[in-house]
């Protein structure tokens, strides 16, 4: 496998401006940390914490020490969070004298949120070695970054702008930034990008099948009526579809954040993970799909019921095996992407951020239905992979 890393590890013209950025992120970190000690007059105990926790990250390739592997591990978060918090700082200091409230200062703070994270993922993602280490690390830069554009315009003016809350609110900005970060952290571990070309001997009929199970899945749970669960599968209304803007970027969060992590980067590790078994891609696809529909608990948090929490699990489980399957079998990042966001996109619009239904016993009958027929496409595809006796395109 070639070594895709050397491009930041080598000695061109990259790697001492990378290296520059890094180290002045740190120092201006600690800069307006300081003051913004001096103009809230808050305890001392921050400032001096996060100069102390910051300099860590000044040291961090430097392995003379038997902690400095914990330090890459801690430094890996922490200066993501310090550049998210010195950020906000920095809008809260200036916001009296510069336009951060105008269409200018939202543009810039969405491109600096976009890029200040880039400096930390080349320098220290990079030492972060071991595939279960890297499995877990993915994972903690899932939930750090996705609600971090929020605490960055938190408190200040841009807060009180409707088109930055907005934008705030759906997450879609921390999914893009998200997205941005898996790729150069995941090309510096010398895995490949996303698949985006179309797999050797993939079958049109199958693909066609595909298409008419997920256009179906996508009418079913998105605009299914009738007097009970099962007359969904066939008769569909479409009179309460309301679009917003929030509804369409929080359904592109969700597509492209959620797919990121579970389709592209657990689904890769795991392959790399359980290369060793025979059945690598059915255990791969499961255990990412199991974590999936487990990562859907925490709308109970958010305010959802318990029953419709725990449909949301199952039917999330049976959706990430079909959609582990459908990139596994085509090789196509982009549609399981799009589907996940189209379905929650229409979903959203049509019955809300949340699920409120009834939970009744023909409704668990037929979820349970649905779930065991994505499982039952999904092993044939599954297997269709299997057969074809390679799996190089894939990572």
């Amino acid at each position: 496998m070639i070594d895709t890393s050397t491009i930041y590890k080598q000695r061109n013209s990259y790697h001492p401006i990378i290296h520059y950025i890094f180290y002045s992120q740190i120092l201006i970190n600690v800069i307006l940390v300081w003051a913004h000690f001096f103009t809230t007059k808050q305890t001392l105990f921050a400032p001096i914490a996060m100069t102390i926790l910051n300099f860590g990250g000044g040291v961090v390739e430097r392995r003379k020490y038997d902690i400095s592997i914990i330090n890459v591990y801690f430094q890996a978060i922490f200066q993501l969070i310090s550049n998210y918090i010195s950020f906000n700082y920095f809008i809260l200091l200036t916001q009296d004298f510069l336009p951060w409230n105008s269409f200018i200062g939202i543009t810039v703070t969405i491109i600096v949120f976009l890029l200040m994270y880039i400096p930390t993922a080349i320098i220290i993602w990079s030492h972060i070695s071991g595939n279960l280490s890297k499995l877990l690390m993915s994972f903690l830069l899932l939930i750090t970054i996705i609600p971090s554009f929020e605490f960055v315009i938190s408190q200040t003016i841009i807060a009180k702008n409707a088109t930055a809350n907005t934008i705030s609110n759906s997450g879609f900005v921390d999914a893009i930034a998200f997205f941005v970060l898996a790729l150069i952290i995941m090309h510096n571990w010398n895995f490949e990008f996303p698949g985006y070309k179309i797999a050797n001997k993939t079958k049109p009929w199958i693909l066609i099948a595909l298409m008419i199970i997920c256009i179906w899945f996508l009418l079913q749970n998105s605009f299914g009526a009738g007097k009970n669960f099962f007359s969904s599968f066939y008769l569909f209304d479409f009179s309460g579809i309301h679009f917003t803007v929030k509804y369409v970027l929080s359904g592109l969060k969700a597509g492209i954040a959620e797919e990121t992590a579970f389709r592209y980067i657990f689904l890769t590790i795991l392959l790399i993970i359980l290369d060793r078994f025979r059945y690598k891609i059915f255990y791969s696809a499961l255990i990412s799909s199991f974590l999936f529909g487990l990562i859907h608990l925490t709308n109970v948090s958010a305010g959802q019921d318990l029953p419709n929490t725990l449909i949301q699990v199952l039917a999330a489980f049976g959706i990430g095996m079909l959609f582990s399957s459908i990139y596994l079998y085509t090789g196509l990042f982009i549609w399981p992407v799009i589907m996940h966001s189209l379905i929650d996109i229409f979903s959203f619009s049509q019955q809300g951020m949340l699920m409120t239904g009834k939970v009744t016993t023909d409704y668990i009958i037929g979820m349970i239905i649905i779930v065991l027929f994505y499982l039952l496409v999904s092993f044939y595809l599954l297997r269709q992979t299997y057969l074809r006796e390679q799996n190089s395109w894939f990572y």
